[in-house]
């Protein structure tokens, strides 16, 4: 299930793009608050950042091995509602171990949730 609908910029340590839940995409009708939807879609945003930047490496999928610090804002997840999201670059090992700090805001800027991901593409 891909939750990101286009990717605004790619530049060397971020990725920025746009995400909507909509039932087709395997978000329930009616969001709540769910950290696990939030950590979904900024990781899916760090993946495509590892894809662009790492695809002479032969890295062909990732996987979320640690969430630290990983708050959620005071507002449920919207349905239907264009969210941002960033994956910022923090560090990175040549084993394929990334750390990215990500948040996702609502349209008006809102912080809907954020932390540090810890992801290792094979």
């Amino acid at each position: 299930m891909c939750l990101l609908r286009r990717i605004v910029e790619m530049g060397d340590d971020l990725v920025q793009a746009e995400a909507v839940f909509v039932p087709d995409s395997g978000a329930p009708a009616t969001m709540v608050a769910s950290q696990a939807w939030s950590l979904e879609v900024v990781a899916q945003a760090a993946g495509v950042f590892v894809g662009w930047h790492h695809r002479e490496r032969g890295w062909r999928s990732g996987r979320l091995i640690k969430a630290t610090r990983w708050t959620m804002g005071p507002r449920p997840l919207p349905c239907g509602e264009m969210m941002r999201v960033y994956s910022k670059l923090d560090t990175w090992s040549e084993a394929g171990v990334f750390r990215f700090n990500g948040h996702l805001e609502d349209a008006a800027g809102n912080l809907l949730a954020g932390g540090q991901l810890t992801i290792y593409a094979s």
